[in-house]
């Protein structure tokens, strides 16, 4: 490239990351303390555009999973049995895992039941869609040692789809758009027993596809979007314990989204249908996270959206809806103890 392109290839970069911060400068949001709304501590999980959020609480020696209603500020406790929610769709079904049980349930058009794993203990329902699709993982020979693979589950047919691998042993799917395009991680050729190595896949209805990584061995896929897109973390380079960051991966491939500055890490927990993610960056082994907003070609620090004032420091983030709205965990790291938040957008007047 000659020197009159290269300057203009900076200042374009320049001017995208310029316009990239305007854009998410102008951004306003109002932080709710979710313990103090709900008068207990609360894990969120997701949040779905009609603003219900998916949260999980620890009461009398018990998982107890329970839906809060951001507009109204109701809540509603689910059944006992149903005790550890991992996923919410826009519709209000809802799926997790049996508590310490780890037997996958849903609840679907306002009925439940249960999957039918074949291998029982170790599986789980971890993604739900609107047609009532249930994904998660089905540990077929129980037990740690099981092998496990990534499992589709209409709660309206009854019908139990096995996804298999990527040629390793193993999978798990993690999310399942409205089409039923699933995304998850699967063990590829070449790990072992305690070391495996996955790549992150998408599945639409025939072979697994490998999504590949960020340069380095292993990729793990969380959130899938309308259009099939699909939000995770990757290495960036070879090693036993390499900086992973944040990817999203379009049709043009495996795109790197960055992290804070300072951090060699970063992870994409979830993700709305306009390309923004959400998780959180830190230098390593979690010290020092942050909670991160990923949109359009900036890291953004959702502790400088709306911070609390107290110590508390915006932690981790596993949700946001099409509106913008966002949920994580915060913690203060002089009291040792951990709160959830909110973050609700403002509406230009």
């Amino acid at each position: 490239m000659n020197t009159t392109a290269a300057r203009w290839t900076i200042v374009a970069i320049a001017l995208t990351l310029s316009v990239a911060s305007a854009a998410n400068a102008a951004r306003r949001y109002r932080l709710v303390n979710l313990d103090a709304s709900i008068g207990e501590q609360v894990n969120p999980f997701a949040i779905n555009d009609d603003g219900l959020v998916a949260l999980r609480a620890f009461e009398n020696g018990r998982i107890v999973s329970m839906l809060y209603d951001s507009r109204t500020g109701a809540v509603q406790r689910l059944a006992p049995d149903q005790s550890a929610i991992s996923a919410l769709s826009n519709n209000g079904n809802s799926a997790g895992q049996g508590g310490f049980s780890t037997v996958g349930w849903f609840i679907v058009d306002g009925v439940s039941g249960t999957v039918p794993f074949p291998g029982g203990t170790g599986s789980g329902a971890l993604g739900v869609n609107n047609q009532g699709q249930v994904v998660g993982i089905n540990n077929f020979a129980g037990g740690f040692f099981g092998f496990s693979h990534a499992v589709v589950y209409s709660a309206k047919t009854g019908e139990l789809t096995d996804l298999g691998t990527l040629g390793g042993t193993s999978s798990f799917a993690r999310a399942i758009n409205q089409r039923g395009v699933v995304a998850g991680s699967a063990d590829v050729p070449g790990g072992s027993l305690f070391n495996p190595i996955q790549h992150a896949f998408r599945w639409d209805g025939g072979a697994m596809e490998d999504l590949g990584t960020l340069g380095g061995s292993s990729s793990i896929a969380f959130a899938i979007d309308a259009q099939g897109r699909i939000a995770g973390f990757a290495d960036v380079q070879p090693g036993r314990f390499p900086p992973r960051h944040a990817f999203l991966f379009d049709r043009d491939g495996m795109h790197d989204l960055g992290t804070l500055p300072g951090r060699n890490f970063s992870e994409a927990m979830a993700m709305n249908d306009h390309g923004e993610a959400v998780g959180q960056s830190y230098l390593d082994a979690l010290n020092n996270s942050h909670a991160v907003l990923f949109s359009k070609g900036a890291v953004i620090d959702l502790n400088d959206l709306a911070a609390y004032d107290d110590g508390f420091v915006h932690q981790t983030s596993a949700g946001i809806n099409n509106a913008g709205a966002i949920v994580g965990a915060s913690f203060n790291p002089a009291t040792f103890q951990f709160r959830s938040f909110l973050l609700l957008p403002i509406e230009d007047e």
